[in-house]
């Protein structure tokens, strides 16, 4: 017998359900629910999404986006009809090859910034942020 939690199929676009734990209290920081999505067309590199979900509604999410020389990690918070992010740089310090542990990696840069739920930039300032939200609200349901 399954438990009522369990999931056993996964939505198209996604990488997979990570895990599920109801057990917890609806605030910013807990989810019931955590998938891993693929976006496409942001970097020539991969792309991809950890979003936590609460009782169905989106939560938070974290999209790295890899590059040779580098990655980009954004924090999403999803509160009150507005978008909290926040942006951190790193610069790869060998060859993308050479790579093996944080060690091998400086922080560049964090930026902060909010967008409305449209994706529009309300606070803060970031090159590529309005894109990069389009790509992921293409790929990531904000209700599952």
């Amino acid at each position: 017998m399954t438990d009522s939690n369990d999931t056993t199929h996964a939505e198209k676009g996604t990488i997979g359900i990570v895990r599920m734990d109801t057990s917890k209290v609806a605030n910013q920081d807990n989810c019931d629910t955590t998938i891993k999505y693929n976006l496409e067309d942001v970097s020539s590199e991969e792309t991809e999404a950890e979003v936590c979900y609460f009782e169905n509604q989106i939560n938070k999410a974290r999209i790295i986006i890899y590059g040779a020389s580098g990655r980009v990690e954004i924090s999403y918070r999803f509160l009150n009809g507005s978008i909290k992010a926040e942006e951190r740089t790193y610069k790869y310090l060998k060859s993308l090859s050479e790579v093996k542990s944080e060690k091998d990696i400086k922080l560049e840069s964090t930026v902060k910034y909010t967008l409305s739920t449209n994706g529009k930039m309300v606070d803060g300032k970031s090159a590529n942020a309005e894109e990069i939200y389009k790509s992921f609200i293409e790929a990531v349901p904000l209700k599952i």
